[in-house]
């Protein structure tokens, strides 16, 4: 299954899922059909006319997929922001390694700057 296929990306990830536990027929069956809701949604929300009209999709399956979008997106967001983290945390212990002992003026913004990030990053 590749992008070329034009398939959700939520469709790929569950049908994918070789990791315990397994899905079984049932669950794959209506994982289609919420499939198939879900597109007909979007395709709804495309043609509004103003997009604050809409009020999400009309049928449980729909809202299914798109309720697994939504987390998906945070899932994401909070591990970006994880490994944003990490990264000051590693430039930081980095810039202390090399840096001359003392706090040099240098030094002194970075730290000012790092603590500055984790406070936009963490909201």
């Amino acid at each position: 299954m590749t992008a070329a296929e034009n398939l959700d990306i939520m469709s790929v990830i569950l049908r994918a899922s070789n990791q315990p536990p397994r899905l079984d027929a049932r669950t794959m069956q209506r994982l289609a059909r919420c499939a198939v809701a879900y597109d007909e949604y979007k395709r709804e929300r495309r043609e509004l006319e103003h997009p604050e009209d809409d009020e999400g999709p009309s049928n449980d399956d729909a809202w299914l997929y798109e309720d697994l979008h939504v987390y998906r997106r945070l899932v994401t967001k909070a591990r970006d922001k994880e490994q944003l983290i990490e990264l000051i945390f590693e430039v930081r212990k980095f810039i202390d390694t090399f840096s001359p002992n003392g706090e040099d003026e240098e030094r002194a913004d970075f730290r000012f700057l790092s603590i500055r990030l984790m406070c936009v990053i963490l909201g």
